[in-house]
Protein backbone atom coordinates (compact mmCIF):
# COMPACT_ATOMS: atom_id res chain seq x y z
CA UNK A 1 0.00 0.00 0.00
CA UNK A 2 3.16 2.07 1.30
CA UNK A 3 4.07 1.42 -2.61
CA UNK A 4 1.13 3.24 -4.47
CA UNK A 5 0.75 6.24 -2.30
CA UNK A 6 5.01 6.61 -3.41
CA UNK A 7 4.04 6.43 -6.98
CA UNK A 8 1.15 8.71 -6.76
CA UNK A 9 3.31 11.22 -5.01
CA UNK A 10 6.15 10.98 -7.78
CA UNK A 11 3.92 11.14 -10.37
CA UNK A 12 1.86 14.75 -8.47
CA UNK A 13 5.83 15.92 -7.95
CA UNK A 14 6.39 15.59 -11.59
CA UNK A 15 3.32 16.75 -12.72
CA UNK A 16 3.05 19.92 -10.59
CA UNK A 17 7.04 20.81 -12.25
CA UNK A 18 5.98 21.16 -15.04
CA UNK A 19 2.76 22.78 -14.71
CA UNK A 20 2.58 26.83 -14.34
CA UNK A 21 2.11 28.19 -11.28
CA UNK A 22 -1.81 29.20 -12.10
CA UNK A 23 -2.60 25.99 -12.68
CA UNK A 24 -0.69 24.36 -9.80
CA UNK A 25 -2.66 26.66 -7.56
CA UNK A 26 -5.78 25.87 -9.16
CA UNK A 27 -5.34 22.16 -8.59
CA UNK A 28 -4.47 22.64 -5.12
CA UNK A 29 -7.59 24.74 -4.45
CA UNK A 30 -9.79 22.19 -5.87
CA UNK A 31 -8.14 19.49 -4.14
CA UNK A 32 -9.00 21.65 -0.59
CA UNK A 33 -12.49 21.92 -1.90
CA UNK A 34 -12.97 17.92 -2.33
CA UNK A 35 -11.45 17.97 1.54
CA UNK A 36 -13.79 20.41 2.46
CA UNK A 37 -17.25 18.28 0.48
CA UNK A 38 -16.12 15.20 2.51
CA UNK A 39 -15.71 16.61 5.74
CA UNK A 40 -18.73 18.34 5.53
CA UNK A 41 -20.80 15.34 4.65
CA UNK A 42 -19.37 13.62 7.55
CA UNK A 43 -19.83 16.12 10.27
CA UNK A 44 -23.44 15.88 8.70
CA UNK A 45 -23.64 12.54 8.97
CA UNK A 46 -22.00 12.62 12.65
CA UNK A 47 -24.36 15.27 13.96
CA UNK A 48 -26.83 13.10 15.95
CA UNK A 49 -23.79 11.57 17.63
CA UNK A 50 -22.43 14.39 18.44
CA UNK A 51 -25.53 15.99 19.49
CA UNK A 52 -26.45 13.32 22.15
CA UNK A 53 -23.15 13.42 23.92
CA UNK A 54 -23.25 17.27 24.77
CA UNK A 55 -27.02 16.42 26.00
CA UNK A 56 -25.56 13.97 27.96
CA UNK A 57 -22.77 15.90 28.98
CA UNK A 58 -24.72 18.92 30.12
CA UNK A 59 -26.93 16.35 31.97
CA UNK A 60 -24.02 15.58 34.06
CA UNK A 61 -22.92 19.14 34.18
CA UNK A 62 -26.65 20.15 35.14
CA UNK A 63 -27.03 17.55 37.57
CA UNK A 64 -24.07 18.46 39.82
CA UNK A 65 -21.05 15.84 38.46
CA UNK A 66 -18.03 18.19 38.73
CA UNK A 67 -16.38 16.63 35.51
CA UNK A 68 -18.71 14.83 33.85
CA UNK A 69 -16.82 11.61 31.51
CA UNK A 70 -18.71 9.26 28.82
CA UNK A 71 -19.44 5.68 29.72
CA UNK A 72 -17.04 4.05 27.16
CA UNK A 73 -19.84 0.51 27.54
CA UNK A 74 -22.92 2.75 25.70
CA UNK A 75 -23.11 2.03 22.37
CA UNK A 76 -23.87 5.12 21.03
CA UNK A 77 -25.70 3.60 17.98
CA UNK A 78 -28.33 1.74 20.63
CA UNK A 79 -28.37 4.91 22.61
CA UNK A 80 -29.21 7.38 19.53
CA UNK A 81 -32.06 5.07 18.13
Amino acid sequence: MVTVYRVIVLILIAVGSVLSLDTLWNLVDFGAAFLVFFNVYALIRLFKYVRFTMDDYFKQLNGGVAEPVWDENNDIKQLCK
